[in-house]
């Protein structure tokens, strides 16, 4: 409304601008919804309880092997000093 009242109100030889050579329009959407929605929350949950399984289970594994790996050289280690 204002704008329709404002270039009503110039004119356009007033201002010296040739007619433009193209024009751009622009469509407006609004969408809205719930926030937080249930249905995100549940898997939200779900992804995260998954996540954190994964990252105990691998630092588990990984600290395993590590464990398993120190076993080793130390018995190689003792081994080779006695000979």
């Amino acid at each position: 409304y204002c704008r329709r009242n404002v270039s009503l109100a110039v004119d356009r030889d007033f201002c010296g601008c040739s007619s433009p050579c193209s024009e751009e329009v622009y469509k407006v959407l609004l969408s809205h919804s719930q926030w937080p929605s249930d249905v995100a929350e549940t898997s939200k949950y779900i992804s995260d309880i998954g996540g954190m399984i994964g990252l105990w289970f691998g630092c588990s594994a990984f600290t395993l092997i590590e464990f398993l790996e120190l076993f080793l050289t130390s018995v190689v280690v003792c081994s080779f000093r006695r000979y």
